[in-house]
């Protein structure tokens, strides 16, 4: 029984379905668009350098302990402090000698004056004097009033002259960090740098994994448990691991939890995305398809906003999590799909569902709506069952059917190498905007925004250019904007604007891609097929924190690697049949009929072709032309009896069949 036949009656889209989508389904995306990304400021990694308890107990911090303790090193393009190494010194020797001198020798060369240093070390009025070559001008000090600071800063001004002095060693008492744009994370706390700078990418990649299997899991239990238990069980452990990553007190613990907060990333935003298509008409659902991805688009936003004024990784994961506690109000509002019910045999479930629906759309229903449409089917299954699917001919259908003929199984392939370059490019761009180089607070604000004004012109261009030049162009033009930042990688700004448009590249075609591949996939594998290439996408988050850990030491690695992704995969979608204004395919067979002719010729057309019947459809209009048959229309039924109106060819079709219910009554008068 197929919804999209009873929703005029009930109203395609109402009130109810509006109210739904907007404070419902759209709020409902949010907790996997924060999930998502949150870790990425849980484990930010500030600038640090070694940590010196002796400078630290003589007050010497900042830029005067670096230049005394730490080497420098060419880095991103410019000569930075060594964040891994230490000068090994007698710092306590050295203190002593500062402490004990009564008088101060100038080096043999002033003190620099640079901003930096004179921010950190102009404490007290001294001042070298120049006018004789470096004297000493204490402003009217006397030496033992001169900071330490100033002293030992002083001492390096000429490189010291022994080779010991020289000499570095790895950090030896742990780090200190750069605490001006975060109070704690996760790499603060637990000093996960350096030796152990792998262990938060390894914390994504292992987020990649829970998602991975949370998304076989998900599939399964949305199937059969329903849409909407699927939903809140996947949001209780959301939450439930959420808040508890913010009182782990350990690398591994918080490692657990957050595999725990990946296994419901992306599949808990499945209920929202799938309830705003099936409860509405056939015409609605490119618009409600497009609202889910301006909702997560959205979530970035605010995310973002949230990461900003939220500076502490503990109080982020609450901020992250307590709030989506409120969504648990929505289990007396979210309703199960009608769809799912129907296609579960659960009739009475779905009647109060649409009877709900057609209430608050101000629609009639009579009482016995749901008895009398299962009647319908009934006498439409026993009068033509060449066309309904009967029990006898149930057939279960498995992941082997996508590849059992050549030519759904190329368009089985390149939807899913198609899909596993989206899902990679997009998680990569979003991981990797923080490590931009600039305000990372901004630069994440812009991934997310970004992508709002894609949709502004993504529909009509589908609708005009077709599906394939859609997806191939959007994947294109990301990617070479990707692949163009290795000519402009010392320019952050040229850079940054490159990232925004491969984003907004990656943005639209990862709307095209899903539409597409439901209209390749026939319908007796669709979910299958769009399940299988979800999945197998799901591998590109597990890689590419990989990749961009790769790219610690050339900052636009993950952003070439990415972009040949793209254009290697907007290419192949040229394969691919172009399927706007086409007949769904329905069967197996139909989908490897669809595209079969599909060659070289027809790679880099872009003629639209005109819609054309799958054969199974074409059977059944030929069957049907060849019988005449009409359905039999009721004049009357008194009691016990119902009389059909029914021409030659139909009492002779009845006639060739088996004896029902309805003929014996029709022979009986």
């Amino acid at each position: 029984m197929d919804l999209d036949a009873l929703l005029p009656d009930v109203g395609e889209f109402g009130t109810y379905q509006k109210a739904l989508l907007w404070f419902v389904l759209l709020p409902g995306v949010f907790p996997c668009g924060f999930h998502a990304y949150n870790q990425l400021f849980m484990a930010s990694k500030p600038d640090h350098w070694c940590r010196v308890p002796e400078l630290e107990a003589a007050q010497v911090t900042g830029e005067a302990a670096k230049r005394l303790s730490i080497p420098r090193e060419w880095r991103d393009g410019a000569l930075r402090y060594n964040q891994c190494r230490m000068y090994d010194r007698n710092y306590t020797a050295l203190l002593e000698r500062a402490q004990s001198a009564s008088t101060l020798e100038p080096p043999s060369s002033p003190v620099p004056t640079s901003p930096a240093t004179s921010d950190a070390l102009t404490s007290s009025t001294a001042q070298w004097s120049s006018d004789d070559g470096g004297g000493f001008d204490s402003g009217g000090t006397t030496p033992s009033e001169v900071p330490i600071g100033l002293f030992l800063a002083s001492y390096l001004t000429t490189p010291p002259q022994d080779t010991e002095e020289f000499a570095t060693t790895p950090c030896k008492h742990g780090w200190s960090f750069d605490d001006s744009e975060y109070s704690s994370t996760v790499v603060i706390e637990w000093e996960m740098v350096c030796d152990h700078d792998f262990q938060p990418t390894l914390a994504l990649v292992l987020l990649g994994v829970g998602g991975l299997i949370g998304s076989y899991i998900f599939g399964y239990i949305q199937d059969t448990l329903g849409r909407r238990p699927a939903f809140f069980i996947y949001l209780f452990i959301n939450c439930l691991f959420g808040i508890a990553t913010a009182f782990a007190q350990d690398f591994t613990t918080w490692t657990v939890f957050r595999f725990g907060v990946g296994f419901t990333v992306p599949a808990i935003l499945g209920t929202p995305y799938v309830l705003a298509i099936e409860m509405v008409g056939p015409t609605k659902r490119t618009m409600c398809s497009i609202f889910s991805n301006i909702a997560y688009s959205l979530a970035l936003v605010a995310l973002a906003a949230v990461v900003y004024y939220v500076r502490d990784w503990r109080h982020l994961s609450l901020a992250t999590s307590v709030p989506f506690l409120t969504f648990f109000l929505w289990w007396w509002v979210m309703p199960e799909s009608p769809r799912w019910l129907l296609a579960n045999g659960r009739y009475d479930e779905a009647e109060k569902v649409l009877l709900h629906m057609a209430k608050v759309n101000k629609r009639q229903l009579p009482a016995n709506y749901m008895f009398q449409l299962k009647r319908k089917y009934l006498v439409e299954r026993d009068t033509f069952p060449g066309d309904m699917k009967v029990d006898d001919d149930k057939r279960t259908y498995g992941v082997m059917d996508l590849f059992r003929t050549p030519n759904l199984r190329r368009k089985t392939l390149i939807i899913t190498f198609i899909w596993f370059t989206n899902t990679s490019v997009y998680v990569g761009l979003s991981y990797y905007a923080p490590s931009l180089g600039g305000d990372e607070f901004l630069n994440f604000f812009l991934a997310g925004a970004v992508e709002l004004p894609t949709y502004l012109f993504l529909w009509p261009a589908m609708d005009y250019l077709g599906r394939r030049w859609t997806l191939c162009s959007s994947m294109v033009v990301g990617g070479a904007a990707c692949l163009a930042t290795v000519l402009v990688q010392n320019n952050e700004d040229v850079t940054l604007a490159l990232y925004c448009i491969g984003k907004m590249g990656i943005s639209s075609s990862f709307v095209v891609l899903p539409l597409m591949a439901t209209e390749l996939y026939p319908t007796v594998v669709r979910g299958l097929g769009i399940s299988t290439s979800s999945v197998v996408g799901m591998i590109g988050p597990i890689l590419i924190p990989l990749v961009n850990y790769l790219g610690t030491e050339m900052l636009v690695l993950p952003l070439l690697v990415m972009g040949f992704l793209l254009v290697a995969g907007g290419a192949t979608s040229l394969l691919l049949p172009e399927t706007l204004k086409q007949h769904l395919p329905q069967t197996l067979e139909d989908g490897e009929a669809f595209g079969a002719d599909w060659g070289p010729k027809e790679w880099l057309s872009c003629k639209i072709m005109p819609a054309k019947p799958s054969p199974s459809v074409e059977l059944q209009q030929s069957q049907q032309q060849r019988q005449k048959v009409r359905a039999p229309r009721l004049l009357v039924q008194p009691a016990d009896v119902t009389i059909f109106e029914c021409d030659a060819s139909e009492e002779a079709l009845m006639m060739s069949k088996p004896m029902n219910h309805h003929s014996e009554k029709m022979s009986e008068i």
